[in-house]
């Protein structure tokens, strides 16, 4: 029992020194410009990510997804294939179809916050990051 105990405590360690070996920071905007109307539903997102990890993170998807119970989105994930070096930092920009009411194209004026999902890979294996972000205005 003793044995098992400390097994388990050298895999947590080793879990927790893996999963802090990625750490990416991310901003999300929507781009707005003052001469053209949204169109209905659609929003433009640009997601910076920097990779403040040591090592290279290759970005493979980014997923968006409204926040809150009365918005709904049922765009797919958008593939990437962009490596950043350590200390690097890239700009994605995103359409992203957004209605009040499943299958009801409704205009929305601004999205306060998304949940925003990337996959990832590095070294040392693929990994997500994940998390719900306020969304900035970026006027063109």
């Amino acid at each position: 029992m003793r044995n098992a105990a400390i097994v388990l405590l050298l895999l947590t360690g080793c879990a927790s020194s893996t999963a802090g070996a990625h750490k990416i920071n991310v901003r999300v905007a929507e781009v707005v410009s003052p001469r053209q109307p949204p169109e209905l539903g659609t929003h433009h997102i640009r997601v910076w990510i920097r990779n403040d990890s040591e090592q290279p993170i290759a970005i493979q998807s980014i997923h968006l997804e409204p926040v809150g119970p009365d918005l709904y989105s049922d765009d797919l994930p958008q593939t990437f294939s962009t490596t950043l070096a350590p200390g690097e930092s890239e700009s994605f920009d995103l359409p992203f179809s957004v209605s009040l009411q499943r299958g009801h194209s409704t205009v929305v004026s601004h999205i306060d916050s998304l949940r925003v999902t990337i996959g990832c890979a590095a070294a040392d294996g693929s990994f997500v990051e994940s998390g719900e972000y306020s969304v900035m205005m970026e006027r063109l």
